[in-house]
Parts: C-alpha cells; sequence; structure tokens
C-alpha cells in the first residue's frame, strides 16, 4: 500500500515570531608583490534573537513537539584566506598554494524556563541515553547524558572493581570544532597539471554507538587487553562509608566481559564520547592537454584527458573504527552521534574534454 496522508509529529505554533539577526562584519583584502600574494581577513561577530526551534511536549497531546522562539544564539569568529603563487613560469614549473582557516565561537542564551525546555536546554537530537542540546550559556551542540561517577579530584570511583555511573546527567562534550582549515596545492609544468586538496577540523566530539557496542560485546580489538588476567580499571573505591567516603586507589581485579559490559553499557555513554579532529586527503587530480599539433587539421582546437581522486585517506584521527565525519544527516540534532555508520567511500573519476 502507498501512505497518502501522515500527522506530522511537531505542531505548528500560529503565534511564533520573526527570528532577528544582527551582524557586524570587517574585512581586509590585500594584494601583494604584483597579486602573487592574495590574502582575505573577515571577521564578524552575529546576535539572533528569538531563534526558532522544535520544543518537547507530552506525547499524550498526539504530537512530540512544537515550534518555538527559543533562545538567542551568538556567533563570533574569523575566517582566513592565503593564496600565493610560489613558483610562476610561462612555460615551465608553476606551483601555488592555498591556506585557509576559520574559527567560530557560538553560545546560546536566554533560552526560556519553560518545563519542557528542562530548565534552560532543548533537544535538538538524540541517540539512546545521549542527546544534542542548545543549553543556556554552551555552544549549540552539546552532547548531553550519563557518565562516570567521580571523586573531587574527577577519578572514577569504582565498586567491586567496575565503574560506576553518575546519578546525574551531564555534558560530554561538544560538536563544534575549534578550529577547521585547509590546504591546497596546485602545480603545472607545461601541459602536465596536478592539484590536490586536504582538510582539517580540530577539535568536536563525536558519541559512537559502533564503539560502544563494539566493546560492550567484545569484538573489537581493544576489548583483548585482561581477558586471560583480568582488569583492574583506573580509578578510585571508596573504603569509607556513603555518608563519610574515604577513596583509595582502585585495585579490585575484574573479569573483562563484566569489566566492558559496564564501561560501554548504555548508563555510561562518556566511555564512549570521542575528539572528533581528523586531517584528510580530499582530493588528487591529474590532467594533461594533449599538444595542438598532434590533431593538427582536425577541426579540435585542444583535448585535456583527466584523472580525479576524491576521499584518498584519513591522515589522522583520534576516533577509532569509523569516520569522524559520521553522522545521521546533516540537521545539528544528528551531528555528532554516530551508530553503524557505513564506511566512507572513494571515488575515482576519468574525463575527456574536447574543443572545437
Amino acid at each position: 500500500t502507498t501512505p497518502i496522508a501522515f500527522l506530522p509529529g511537531t505542531l505548528w505554533n500560529p503565534e511564533i515570531g520573526n527570528e532577528d539577526t544582527t551582524e557586524v562584519e570587517v574585512g581586509l583584502e590585500a594584494r601583494l608583490l604584483q597579486n602573487r600574494i592574495n590574502l582575505d581577513v573577515t571577521y564578524y561577530n552575529k546576535e539572533t534573537t528569538d531563534v526558532i526551534m522544535a520544543k518537547d511536549i507530552d506525547p499524550s497531546s498526539g504530537f512530540t513537539a512544537f515550534w518555538d522562539n527559543v533562545a538567542d544564539i551568538s556567533n563570533e569568529g574569523v575566517e582566513i584566506t592565503l593564496g600565493a603563487k610560489i613558483i610562476e613560469s610561462t612555460d615551465g614549473f608553476n606551483l601555488g598554494m592555498n591556506l585557509n582557516f576559520a574559527k567560530n565561537t557560538n553560545e546560546a542564551n536566554n533560552i526560556d524556563d519553560d518545563p519542557t525546555t528542562n530548565n534552560g536546554q532543548v533537544v535538538l537530537g538524540d541517540l539512546w541515553n545521549v542527546d544534542v542540546v542548545a543549553r543556556e550559556g554552551e555552544a549549540v551542540g552539546s552532547l548531553y547524558g550519563p557518565g562516570f561517577a567521580r571523586d573531587d579530584n574527577g577519578n572514577i570511583i569504582y565498586e567491586n572493581g567496575l565503574p560506576q555511573g553518575d546519578a546525574t546527567n551531564k555534558i560530554l562534550g561538544n560538536i563544534n570544532p575549534d578550529w577547521t582549515g585547509g590546504l591546497g596545492i596546485n602545480m603545472s609544468y607545461k601541459n602536465l597539471r596536478l592539484s590536490t586538496l586536504f582538510d582539517v577540523k580540530m577539535g568536536g566530539d563525536i558519541y559512537s554507538q559502533t564503539n560502544s557496542w563494539g566493546k560492550l560485546a567484545g569484538i573489537l580489538e581493544e576489548t583483548m587487553q585482561g581477558r586471560e588476567t583480568g582488569i583492574v580499571g583506573q580509578g578510585v573505591m571508596n573504603v569509607g562509608t556513603d555518608a563519610n567516603p574515604v577513596y583509595e586507589t582502585n585495585n579490585v581485579v575484574t573479569a573483562a566481559q563484566s569489566f566492558y559490559s559496564t564501561t560501554y553499557s548504555q548508563n555510561i555513554a562518556e566511555s564512549s564520547v570521542y575528539d572528533a579532529s581528523f586531517v584528510k586527503w580530499r582530493e588528487l587530480a591529474l590532467s594533461y592537454t594533449i599538444p595542438s599539433k598532434v590533431f593538427r587539421n582536425t577541426g579540435i582546437d585542444q583535448i585535456t584527458l583527466g584523472a580525479t581522486v576524491r576521499n584518498l585517506a584519513i591522515l589522522y584521527k583520534e576516533v577509532p573504527h569509523i569516520d569522524p565525519e559520521s553522522a545521521f544527516s546533516s540537521s545539528t540534532g544528528q551531528q555528532g552521534l554516530e551508530y553503524a555508520q557505513i564506511p566512507s567511500t572513494r571515488s575515482i573519476g576519468f574525463n575527456v574534454n574536447l574543443k572545437f
């Protein structure tokens, strides 16, 4: 059967107001050494008030959320682009380079205290026990969920050799990077051209269910540790009472299966939050233009043969077993959440360009 109608889960709000944005932007554009060096610098400060988001409501209403003016969001940052013609020749070797850098600071404020937003928090997306939230005073995109129980010095608390979960959910990270950048290199010699591109993202976090389930089930290489000897978790144990805790270094040996199934359970999502930084070799392109004398008097002015490879390699990353760019979708609420994502693909293309 083919459905012909459905009821949306998000309720429209006839009283919703407009978003208002005020932005200040200052830029510098410089061309130096007879255009051999190009520099573009932009600073911006943008304030958006009455940002429209979907707020959770009781499902008994027939809907799961409704649109409303929820918060004010500020963005402040800088973008820098630098291009240089390092070697320039009319009929010999040429070498050029392009660098770019971007840094943005984001913050949500004035989130209303309506009970449906959990007192200054709006859930944008979720995966199991982890929410992606806009939270008062934090960058939009905080990862919020259950973490380890810790002492005042930040040490993980163990009981009978197993890590304990904190009774209160907390911020586990944020999906926003500290900065992003890229490097492009262009080379040519007579009719042969080569270009390549690298991408960098530093900072930002990702919650990986692939790693969580893989370690809980014991199918990832990290779980080989302790299978024969057992595991002593790094942290402390309480040798006092609940009312008057006294912490000493944990020394209890526990079976690997119990340790991993507890550490990477849904009750301790913090164990599966990773740094999402990466350096990628994004593209490599090679082309050759056949000299026109080869096809003189044929009606063809130029023939160029080319090959392009995209997503060649991940040169650096912190999170194991997955691509750090994994996400359910491009929406903010699904960024920073990964579960059984298929590996990223590499594409190879060939082209022939003819000019008559």
